[in-house]
């Protein structure tokens, strides 16, 4: 089993492939598209023990739509949607790689909170966003779209 370190970078790396190629297609004064965006995914409510799977993938196969991933959604288990997105590089003789991750989060104990846990509520002063699961794998959605990576096109 991969240790806690490893797949937070496997999640973070997950999420900016699937996100990279939207951030691409904008233009640099999109901040607050992207923002916006990363806050319309934090305030989907992906905690435990009903985590809404289906809201999750349904944004994420939108998102990456718009970046011209391939998606595809199996379902193993009912109710808990796997999705897989496929980003094709410029040479497929190369060896792929999988990036593996999970959109749900653990219960958010919302009377622990200054803010609602999925509310995503932006402190205009400092920058900072508030939501349960935004540091985690939600958090890498940010990174990547303000990364701005080249488009696999």
């Amino acid at each position: 089993m991969a240790s806690p370190a490893a797949m937070a970078l496997a999640t973070k790396l997950l999420f900016s492939l699937a996100f990279a190629a939207a951030a691409a297609a904008t233009s640099a004064s999109s901040d607050a598209e992207a923002i916006s965006r990363f806050r319309e995914y934090l305030r989907i409510d992906t905690a435990q023990p009903a985590p809404d799977y289906a809201a999750a993938v349904a944004f994420l196969r939108e998102q990456a739509a718009a970046a011209g991933l391939e998606a595809r959604t199996l379902e193993l288990v009912a109710g808990k949607p796997l999705l897989l997105l496929r980003w094709p590089g410029r040479r497929p003789s190369l060896p792929s790689i999988l990036l593996n991750s999970h959109t749900d989060v653990v219960p958010s104990e919302p009377h622990k909170w200054e803010h609602a846990p999925f509310s995503a509520a932006l402190d205009e002063a400092s920058g900072r966003i508030y939501a349960r699961g935004s540091q985690v794998n939600c958090g890498a959605f940010g990174s990547a779209s303000k990364a701005g990576l080249a488009s696999p096109s």
